[in-house]
């Protein structure tokens, strides 16, 4: 998909005026913390595990949103070609030898589309991003966060890296 497309999927996050209070609207308003709190109440509301934050995720996660800003692009692969397994060798979260299932949602928005709550939302509006956050086999999480977007406009970029290694 094209960054313009998947910036998009940001813009889908809806609400109705007569919605009945969720878990997520106890999650801090902004941050790091506020993704995996919106993540871990949509997990919780459909009976699945909330993610625990490993460092190793949170390190990849950061690296690549600010990747992503400094050299204008969004995509799980970078323009030098440095893919999303990459990352997560490179903080030493996938050892050798050592079964793991991993996956990764980005977003971009902005304005009011460039909150916490927003991108979760719009990611859970996506089949494909909810199958990743809903995925029942993944225990951990790591998110990064920027305040700025890859293509100019005022807002922030994400990056949510899930996964579980059976050490």
């Amino acid at each position: 998909m094209s960054s313009r497309i998947l910036g998009g999927v940001v813009a889908v996050a809806l609400t109705s005026l007569f919605a009945l209070p969720t878990a997520a609207e106890a999650c801090p308003p902004d941050g790091e913390a506020a993704v995996v709190c919106a993540i871990n109440a949509e997990r919780t509301a459909r009976s699945r595990p909330p993610l625990v934050v490993r460092a190793e995720l949170r390190a990849a996660a950061r690296r690549h949103a600010r990747d992503m800003v400094a050299h204008h692009y969004f995509s799980h692969t970078s323009p030098s070609g440095r893919t999303f397994v990459d990352r997560l060798r490179a903080v030493d979260y996938l050892l050798p030898g050592r079964a793991w299932a991993a996956g990764e949602t980005l977003a971009w928005g902005a304005g009011s589309l460039s909150s916490a709550a927003a991108t979760v939302a719009a990611w859970m509006h996506s089949p494909t991003h909810r199958r990743v956050l809903l995925r029942r086999r993944y225990r951990e999480v790591g998110v990064g966060v920027v305040a700025d977007t890859p293509f100019g406009p005022a807002g922030a970029t994400y990056a949510a890296d899930l996964g579980q290694v059976w050490r």
